[in-house]
């Protein structure tokens, strides 16, 4: 209850900091604002992760997790309702034969639904990522450049529409690794 909004308390932190989530559902898009933070709920408390939602709002991806090389991690929430930016298959086809622009497309541009990460490695344990929409690749998670360990994370009903898709409606990785533990 100290502040407002979870952005809210971002803004304030600083690298190392743990940010520490109560019971509810947040309509709000999180921006780990470069900062290597630890952003939990309370689920550890014998509470169920739905009861701890983050649902995007204004069509961009529910949590962006970029330019951290360690130390950020996301642990116990549902995400929902985000929306992966991009641009349509034609463009990307057209720009993806000079290197430097398909670079700016690929870090500026094309976004996940649920959980972005860019130049980042973070720990994502726990989560329920579902009904998250990306126009062309990461319905749920999209790493660009990335690389995450994803812990115990339920990754279901993430979708990417017909037309504009480069593939991973569920987990998209373009350069990078993704290790999965159950």
């Amino acid at each position: 209850n100290e502040y407002t909004s979870i952005q809210n308390a971002i803004y304030y932190a600083s690298a190392g900091d743990t940010v520490e989530v109560g019971p509810g559902t947040y309509s709000e898009n999180i921006d780990f604002m470069d900062k290597a933070i630890t952003l939990r709920s309370q689920y550890e408390n014998g509470s169920s992760i739905s009861e701890f939602v983050i649902s995007g709002v204004d069509s961009v991806s529910v949590i962006t997790i970029e330019n951290i090389n360690a130390g950020s991690a996301l642990m116990g929430f549902t995400i929902i309702n985000g929306y992966g930016q991009g641009t349509s298959f034609e463009d990307f086809i057209s720009m993806a034969a000079d290197e430097e622009t398909l670079d700016s497309l690929l870090t500026n541009v094309i976004r996940a639904g649920g959980i972005s990460v860019g130049n980042s490695s973070p720990y994502l344990k726990d989560l329920h990522i579902t009904n998250n929409t990306a126009r062309n690749a990461g319905g749920g998670i999209g790493l660009i450049n990335s690389n995450a360990l994803i812990e115990s994370c339920q990754i279901s009903n993430n979708t990417i529409p017909d037309g504009d898709g480069l593939g991973g409606g569920g987990v998209a990785i373009v350069v990078g690794v993704a290790t999965y533990y159950y």
